[in-house]
């Protein structure tokens, strides 16, 4: 079995470029010998050495673009921009391949093709999809017109994230007033006076990374204060606000727009909203509006209650006789302080991250039957990542894993889970074990604390452990379905929202917390507090997150080029049925929006809804026998943990629970069915 991990520090943004070229160069020829000498396709005489060049590329861009999202600089900034039209370029070669198309449909029509297991057959099945979808069957013409939109699309996509990730770096804002701080915890504006120190200033720096912007808005008693770093932050990239105009990604989402929209076109389909829809678990757009309708009609009436029922209280308490958006969040955690009588700060000092990581992985170990150790050496990054070996009992190594958990500059905002390399059995018998990556942004531990999580980020550590758990603990030995790969995007959300609920159970909340001075796990008066408010403002989190999935879906539907602000009108649109409180004029959200711009969920992001269904019932049936239940348990790790891309998921989902998935359990789980039909 292969143990080697990524030698990050030998990475050379200088030869980057040089490298990726060589190797492209040395896969055309290779490719192009295997067809030459190829008499009769089967799976050992094609599939396995394309699979053996999949992985040798993957492993070697892999570590490049995480470097390029958790460690940016100038030189490996371009170095990555002059490696994407080499890419684009040989992933359109690729699809345009008739040879290699020619040879996967003699495989397909062969005898041959029906002595593979499910697994290879899918693969097969996809690959020809794919190579339909890739515009295989376009003119000469239009296959060069492909090429080059798909080309500038990947470099639109990487010049969008690199304009949010610039912009969130350089602004600043020096506080020298310390009243101005008031309301804010101690250790934030400790953190924040030693960032200030750190760039020779005097006073206490905010900035726009995500534990430092939410604290504000959520504690800040300045009004203005947090208004003024509410512009900043929903201005990022944009045509407003305080940031360099050079970074408007104004033009580049209307490109990215226009260019989907043709290259959708061309291959047949009437919108990029149905082209995305041929690889998911959804195939009409009228049942994704339907989705969205049924949680919608669900959620408003209770969410409305929520929102009148904040604004009361910031009038008669807090004096706010306008609840602006950017009063929204501090409105709410002083409700929710005043009257469950809790508040991310009480929690903190409980969830101390080294504890939180450790009661992670015991969860784990016993949910799975897994040994998860720490690696005493390692090649790294940076100081902060840590990285780790999972085997089974027996000692046998499944996989391994980095945690990179902090914010600093040059980081991406965020928190994601990416796959380093994937399992696969190599043309030498050799058992490929699967590494992933693990990046958060959390407050960073301080000179006298280790770093202090709210619950919201264990939540969030949760979810994105139960990504990786897909993909490390994944049985497929072939490379095209093994973890996340070939998931539908839409199904992608399932084990990730599924382990979040160990992050609310009493007993694992035992073993996550102990107070950083005292020693002491969360008390259980907390712990009922925590319940009583769980379902604080559900309903109104439920219309955020299907208004983003609306946006995002009819603006793929309905996107005209010619109309220059069809982007800022469509979400005008979207928000004058969903939205609860106005938004300021100059509010871009949009140009902040990675998940469709950038990250792969264009006319997708219904998906985070559409797997939390599936996720909830699946929980649900825990619940009925226990949460580390071991056939319950035993279960799940053999259908949505084993099985990879290699089955169809409604067909996992079955497998599992032994019927299809139902609203039912999401809207029990959120406290949303009950009010909503009260």
């Amino acid at each position: 079995m292969s143990t080697a991990l990524p030698a990050f520090s030998s990475i050379d943004p200088k030869h980057i470029e040089s490298k990726l070229s060589s190797l492209l160069t040395q896969q055309r020829e290779q490719i192009s010998t295997l067809l030459n000498d190829l008499c009769e396709p089967t799976w050992d005489t094609l599939m396995t050495p394309l699979e053996k060049l999949s992985a040798e590329l993957h492993n070697f861009w892999s570590p490049i673009s995480h470097l390029h999202n958790v460690k940016d600089s100038e030189d490996l900034r371009s170095a990555y921009l002059a490696c994407l039209p080499l890419l684009s370029e040989f992933s359109t070669w690729l699809g345009h391949h008739h040879g290699l198309f020619k040879a996967l449909q003699q495989l397909k029509a062969s005898t041959h093709f029906h002595d593979l297991d499910t697994a290879q057959q899918t693969i097969i099945n996809n690959e020809l999809r794919d190579f339909k979808l890739a515009g295989i069957d376009l003119s000469a013409t239009d296959k060069e017109r492909y090429a080059t939109i798909a080309s500038e699309l990947s470099t639109l996509s990487t010049q969008f994230e690199a304009n949010l990730l610039d912009t969130s770096d350089t602004w600043q804002h020096l506080v020298t007033d310390r009243q101005q701080l008031d309301g804010l915890p101690e250790r934030f504006i400790t953190a924040s006076e030693k960032k200030a120190t750190d760039c020779g200033k005097t006073g206490w720096l905010l900035t726009l990374d995500a534990p430092s912007y939410l604290t504000v808005m959520q504690h800040a008693k300045d009004a203005s204060l947090r208004e003024q770093l509410y512009q900043a932050y929903c201005t990022r990239a944009s045509d407003q606000g305080p940031h360099n105009p050079d970074k408007d990604n104004s033009s580049i989402m209307h490109n990215i727009m226009t260019l989907n929209l043709e290259l959708s076109q061309l291959l047949g389909f009437n919108n990029t909203a149905e082209y995305s829809l041929a690889t998911k678990m959804i195939n009409h757009p009228d049942e994704v509006f339907e989705f969205i309708d049924e949680l919608l009609k669900a959620s408003q009436p209770q969410a409305q209650k929520e929102f009148e029922t904040l604004q009361h209280y910031a009038q008669s308490e807090l004096k706010l006789d306008d609840l602006n958006a950017w009063d929204i969040a501090y409105a709410s955690e002083q409700y929710r302080h005043q009257y469950y009588d809790l508040s991310d700060e009480m929690l903190r000092p409980y969830f101390p991250a080294p504890q939180v990581i450790q009661g992670l992985l015991t969860i784990a170990e016993r949910l799975f039957h897994l040994k998860i150790s720490e690696c005493d050496a390692f090649d790294t990054w940076h100081d902060d990542v840590q990285c780790y070996q999972v085997t089974d009992q027996s000692g046998n190594l499944i996989s391994h894993f980095y945690l990179d958990l902090y914010a600093r500059n040059n980081k991406r905002g965020g928190a994601w889970m990416d796959d380093c390399r994937n399992r696969y059995l190599s043309d030498t018998n050799t058992l490929e074990h699967p590494v992933t990556f693990i990046t958060c942004n959390f407050m960073p531990p301080t000179d006298d604390a280790p770093a202090l999580l709210s619950h919201d980020d264990v939540v969030t550590l949760f979810h994105e452990f139960g990504h990786a758990t897909q993909h490390m603990l994944t049985q497929v030995n072939y490379l095209g379905v093994s973890g996340i790969t070939g998931i539908p995007w839409d199904a992608v959300e399932v084990a990730s929202q599924f382990l979040e609920n160990y992050a609310w159970q009493e007993d694992c909340l035992q073993l996550l917390s102990k107070h950083y001075q005292t020693g002491e796990s969360l008390p259980a008066e907390l712990f009922a507090k925590m319940q009583r408010a769980k379902h604080f403002q559900s309903a109104m989190g439920m219309i955020r997150q299907l208004e983003f999935s609306l946006f995002d879906f009819r603006l793929h539907i309905e996107f005209n080029p010619e109309q220059p602000d069809a982007i800022q009108a469509c979400l005008d649109s979207v928000r004058s049925m969903t939205s609860l409180y106005p938004l300021p004029k100059y509010n871009r959200f949009q140009h902040g929006f990675s998940h469709i711009f950038a990250g792969g969920y264009s006319a997708g992001y219904y998906s985070y809804k559409w797997a939390e269904v599936m996720a909830a019932d699946i929980f649900s049936l825990f619940e009925n026998h226990g949460h580390f239940d071991p056939t319950t348990a035993q279960r799940y790790k053999d259908t949505f943990l084993a099985l990879g891309g290699s089955i169809p998921p409604l067909d996992v989902f079955i497998k599992m629970c032994g019927r299809k998935p139902s609203t039912i359990a999401l809207l029990n789980q959120t406290g949303i069915a009950v009010e909503a039909t009260s």
